[in-house]
């Protein structure tokens, strides 16, 4: 299992073994095997860029998930990492 988080917030969240796990028991109810998963925790501020830069909808929001790229191969786009 691989888990890439990146804390961009300024206050601590979910540390990398809590992420792990969720990831697990996520991967486990789809009923599928070991994976990746990448987390970024952002900021209102630039989770606005964000929503608007995929969604086209100039407010903030909770979560935005996107599919993995069906190679297994993830997007090197370094405006996103």
């Amino acid at each position: 299992m691989i888990v890439v988080s990146r804390n961009r917030q300024s206050r601590p969240v979910l540390g990398v073994r809590a992420l792990r796990r969720v990831a697990e028991v996520a991967f486990k109810a789809a009923g599928r095997g070991p994976g990746a998963v990448g987390v970024a925790f952002v900021d209102d501020e630039q989770m606005t860029v964000f929503h608007s830069d995929f969604l086209h909808k100039p407010t903030t929001t909770d979560v935005l998930s996107f599919p993995g790229a069906a190679d297994g191969v993830a997007d090197d786009d370094p405006d996103y990492r």
